[in-house]
């Protein structure tokens, strides 16, 4: 492709209406900075509102100067939008326009037609093939260092990208529909933020990425990737670029006031309340979750990452707020806890109880042999054996016999197991007839495509990763444990995963002796799970091998089961279910 000049031109005093405002406010702010007065916008420093003549290919910045060159493929369609044809039209933007930055954000308001892989609605970097190369069909070959959103990584969501540094992701925006997108780096918070439509989707702290790192960049694209991608197809309405992060109230004032107005108020804030449960289990825990009212705007803000917020309890013997930022169930009772910011106060009243295990699902494997019901004894989630054979089968005394690859044996289960589990206890009796086969899974519960898995919990009894157990809960950014050893081999074994998300932890038992415990932040109840197995893995049609070995007895809690409940468990068997266990006689 014919590469087209990139001369900078003035801004000139005839562009249309929306851009005349833009340097009515522009004047304004330099007067403003002149005088020494206060500014709430004095970070913004590039923006194009896309107010452009139909017949220009310049792209207007009424802020920074910094005006860009369209690409066949993009357009003006003189209704204050810019379209990509999402084939081959982006905007080539002027080199380093943030590269001095150690803190940014980017608020884009757009309405893609569809949501291709990797798409971009921005790219600022360098890539292999040197200035002017990169997208689908491109000669750039791979990036090198980047900044970059997209609405469909390669995990399906909403990503915030910088190289060398990290990424944020949350849920995809809707395709067809205008979204006002935010993605902010704070240097000096380290934290980085995501935001669709006023809300925060996705957040991460100790965050230390910032533009500044990436340096030197020649190929600042919108619509375009630094490597061979697909161009993003669809429309945006305003693009704008601050040096510092802007906060949740700010975003949400942009997001309701529009892309015409620059500077929109948030008005005073004249209450707080908190976003939280007023129920909580012993041992659990909670990060609290705080919303601002204000004047100006309709909806609540959460500001929760803001600075200077404090927290209090009535009773720190029920429930208190420890340094680690969250606030603690330690006993049984009801108290009242704060949180105070900029004088004001939210208040509310947690009781906190206990939650005894409930065995919801047992799956005994007693049917006959040759047959395919998997009976559940308890709640009635029938399961289905799936491409059963002389070696993958029902033994016909209370074993089920999976053969891995062999004939890619395993159990089909209902939908919709996770819906009803916050705090939950798996346990499976197995024995392990492969001991080298990485990533065969005892079981799994979510969602997949057939050749891939997207959000789901599994358990694998040897991961290549560590070579060990791993519980792995995927789906954005994934979160696992994993255990000190691997599942061993021609041994019948207890093994146990207590997923306590009120403490925000999980943990791997075997026999009924703690492994392993790491952190887990993510519901089970929020696993939309139509893929629910025994035997195999959410990438069953990629590399993934089928289980191979024998399993005794799979039981699902509702609630943690005790240190204590698992030994019993253990140590009883698994066609036993032991509750009560009597008096205690001694101890050794």
């Amino acid at each position: 492709m014919t590469m087209k000049s990139r001369t900078r031109i003035p801004i000139s005093p005839n562009q249309p209406t929306k851009n005349a405002a833009r340097l009515c406010y522009r004047s304004v702010l330099t007067a403003a900075l002149m005088l020494g007065l206060p500014t709430a916008h004095a970070a913004l420093t590039h923006e194009y509102s896309f107010n452009d003549n139909p017949s220009s290919t310049n792209c207007i910045d009424s802020v920074g100067g910094a005006t860009g060159n369209l690409y066949p493929g993009a357009s003006f369609p003189g209704n204050g939008t810019l379209a990509l044809d999402g084939t081959t039209g982006f905007v080539w933007l002027p080199d380093d326009l943030v590269s001095n930055y150690t803190s940014v954000t980017f608020e884009v308001w757009a309405t893609p037609t569809s949501n291709p892989t990797w798409a971009r609605l921005f790219d600022f970097g360098i890539n292999q093939g040197g200035p002017g190369t990169g997208g689908a069909g491109g000669t750039g070959g791979n990036g090198i260092n980047w900044m970059y959103m997209c609405l469909n990584d390669g995990n399906g969501t909403y990503r915030g990208d910088i190289n060398p540094g990290g990424n944020v992701a949350g849920p995809q925006p809707a395709a067809g529909q205008l979204h006002h997108l935010v993605w902010t780096i704070d240097n000096v918070a380290q934290t980085t933020a995501i935001y669709d439509n006023g809300q925060m989707v996705g957040f991460l702290s100790n965050f230390a990425a910032t533009p500044q790192a990436v340096g030197h960049t020649y190929n600042d694209y919108i619509g375009r990737s630094q490597w061979p991608d697909a161009y993003f197809p669809g429309s945006l309405d305003e693009f704008r670029i601050y040096n510092s992060a802007l906060t949740p109230v700010q975003v949400e004032a942009d997001y309701e006031k529009g892309a015409g107005v620059v500077n929109a108020a948030a008005g005073t804030l004249s209450a707080l309340q908190f976003n939280n449960a007023v129920g909580m289990v012993v041992g659990g825990k909670f990060t609290p979750s705080v919303l601002g009212n204000y004047s100006s705007l309709s909806n609540l803000v959460n500001i929760t990452t803001m600075g200077g917020i404090t927290y209090s309890s009535d009773n720190t013997n029920v429930l208190s707020y420890n340094s680690d930022g969250n606030f603690h169930a330690n006993n049984t009772g009801t108290t009242t806890v704060h949180a105070t910011y900029s004088g004001k106060t939210a208040n509310l009243t947690v009781t906190v109880s206990t939650e005894p295990a409930v065995l919801l699902h047992r799956y005994s494997f007693n049917g006959t042999a040759g047959s395919t019901q998997i009976t559940d004894s308890i709640g009635g989630a029938n399961g289905t054996l799936m491409n059963g054979s002389a070696t993958a089968t029902l033994t016909g005394n209370g074993k089920l016999a999976l053969d891995g690859n062999g004939s890619s044996g395993y159990v089909s289960l209902p939908s919709g197991l996770m819906a009803q589990l916050t705090n939950a206890t798996f346990e499976i009796w197995v024995t392990n007839l492969d001991n080298f086969t990485d990533w065969a899974e005892l079981y799994a519960f979510g969602t997949n495509n057939g050749t891939r898995g997207f959000t789901y919990i599994t358990l694998i009894p040897n991961n290549p990763a560590s070579s060990k157990i791993r519980l792995d809960y995927a789906g954005g950014t994934d979160q696992f444990v994993d255990a000190p050893i691997s599942l061993p081999y021609n041994t019948l074994t207890c093994l146990a995963v207590n997923y306590n998300y009120s403490a925000q932890t999980a943990s791997i038992y075997a026999n009924g002796r703690l492994l392993a415990t790491g952190t887990m932040t993510k519901p089970l109840y929020t696993i939309p799970d139509s893929n629910n197995y025994i035997g195999q893995s959410e990438w069953y049609g990629s590399s993934d091998p089928y289980f191979n070995g024998v399993i005794d007895e799979f039981r699902i809690y509702r609630g943690v089961e005790s240190d204590l409940q698992l030994a019993i468990d253990a140590a009883t068997g698994p066609d036993n279910v032991i509750t009560n266990t009597g008096a205690l006689l001694s101890v050794n």
